[in-house]
């Protein structure tokens, strides 16, 4: 993934806990994150996308979608376990437009679709 406003090339998850952000040197420029359930905490991230001002992760065992600034401070958070709108189980994938964004669940078999 690229994004040229910041100049990032690619995301990695390590261990499932800690997050990396590479320009296009392969110069670290920032990394946040360990495990646990608070906020800017994460149990198995699985998907990531960025807009031109955020970055959305998928927090899968936390059930709930993480929301970041560009340099990694934490925004806020949204999402609870269950099967309910605005609730998830395992949400692995995160992908945004100009209008919406959109979440995939494994368990709830759905995208749900956010404005």
């Amino acid at each position: 993934m690229y994004c040229s406003y910041c100049n990032i090339i690619f995301f990695i998850f390590i261990l499932n806990i800690l997050s990396f952000l590479f320009n296009l040197n392969n110069i670290c420029n920032c990394r946040w994150g360990s495990k646990g359930t608070g906020d800017g905490q994460f149990t198995n991230p699985s998907g990531i996308c960025l807009d031109g001002d955020c970055i959305y992760i998928c927090d899968w065992h936390n059930d709930r979608i993480q929301v970041f600034s560009k340099d990694g401070s934490f925004l806020r958070k949204f999402g609870s376990r269950g099967s309910g709108i605005g609730q998830f189980i395992d949400p692995s994938g995160v992908a945004v437009d100009s209008d919406y964004l959109y979440v995939v669940e494994l368990q709830n078999d759905r995208v749900q679709v956010f404005n």
